[in-house]
């Protein structure tokens, strides 16, 4: 997974931060999965940057 991290980081504002999942344990808000239904994977994440949550 922190390979993952470190690619989607590469899309984010220098400044920008990954938020961190609570539950079911602490994790960053990074995820790989088919949200669209093509049988090909995404990379998926939520971060705050200039003070904004972006999802």
């Amino acid at each position: 997974m922190n390979d993952y991290i470190k690619m989607f980081k590469q899309f984010l504002p220098q400044t920008a931060t990954i938020l961190e999942l609570q539950q079911p344990e602490k994790k960053p808000a990074v995820i790989v999965a088919d949200i669209d239904g093509d049988q090909v994977a995404e990379l998926i994440g939520a971060f705050q940057y200039q003070g904004k949550t972006i999802f």
